[in-house]
């Protein structure tokens, strides 16, 4: 059994980029245990938290895809994706100077991530702190 579940947490989180697509081919709520066993497995597990933040955005839990993000900084400060997609959480909650903070910081660590660009930009007709 056990190793079966870990068949299944290694498929889920080496799913790379396009893993939210786990999410249109499984009900989240499935995605989001199998996720929650990997991060039993290996609370580390970067991948894990990223791609549980990205399953709970897909159900529209906003705050607790926060909360997944957040662990993912903490495992790795330097990781843009998960600065970017914090941004874009906290926009969804109308939190925009600290969704901007967010970005600028996805966007100092990797200044070529065009997208926490875009958003950012986009972000700026609500807040003025938008400069970096």
């Amino acid at each position: 059994m056990l190793s079966r579940d870990r068949r299944r947490v290694d498929e889920v989180t080496n799913f790379g980029q396009s893993r939210i697509r786990a999410c249109e081919i499984s009900p989240v709520h499935e995605v989001i245990k199998v996720y929650d066993g990997a991060i039993e497995i290996n609370p580390q597990n970067l991948t894990a938290w990223n791609g549980k933040g990205l399953a709970l955005y897909k159900s529209n839990k906003y705050d607790e895809t926060i909360t997944a993000y957040d662990k993912a900084i903490e495992i790795n400060p330097q990781y843009p994706k998960a600065w970017y997609l914090k941004g874009i959480d906290l926009r969804k909650l109308g939190k925009f100077r600290e969704a901007v903070t967010a970005l600028n910081k996805a966007i100092k660590i990797g200044p070529h991530h065009s997208r926490a660009w875009y958003n950012k930009n986009n972000l700026s007709k609500y807040t003025k702190s938008a400069s970096l």
